[in-house]
């Protein structure tokens, strides 16, 4: 699951860069509280590429996470519910994931982070660039 980081700020390849990279670094520890949690692989698996214009949720179940829908086919059994699915078979059951942590934590993390933080984020930005205009 990626989430593109992007800034209106035109610099010089270096500067923008390492701006940049600041940015994905905010919104990444800004959506930390609502992407799932169980046992932490998800939220803590992330990656940021080098020009931080995308931040990388990995794992095999990433993009379900995101789109918060349970997948299928599956069959309830005394453990509980169990996947009936061969490779290529999944697809989405319109039931929505239970998540621990919820409402805070859980599907579409960027866009209510996003939702809740964009004014803080613009306050670290603009933070940011008066510390690197005072160097």
């Amino acid at each position: 699951m990626q989430i593109r980081v992007t800034s209106n700020v035109h610099l010089k390849a270096p500067g923008r860069v390492k701006m940049q990279r600041y940015l994905a670094d905010r919104v990444w520890m800004r959506c930390d509280p609502y992407v799932p949690m169980s046992s932490g692989v998800l939220k803590n698996n992330v990656s940021i590429n080098l020009d931080g214009g995308m931040l990388t949720y990995n794992g095999p179940y990433a993009h379900y996470q995101y789109v918060g829908q349970v997948m299928g086919p599956n069959i309830k059994t005394k453990r509980g519910w169990r996947s009936m699915a061969k490779k290529g078979g999944k697809y989405y059951t319109g039931r929505a994931i239970n998540y621990s942590g919820a409402p805070m934590r859980g599907s579409y993390w960027d866009k209510r982070m996003m939702a809740d933080h964009r004014g803080d984020l613009v306050q670290d930005m603009q933070a940011y660039v008066a510390r690197e205009i005072s160097k």
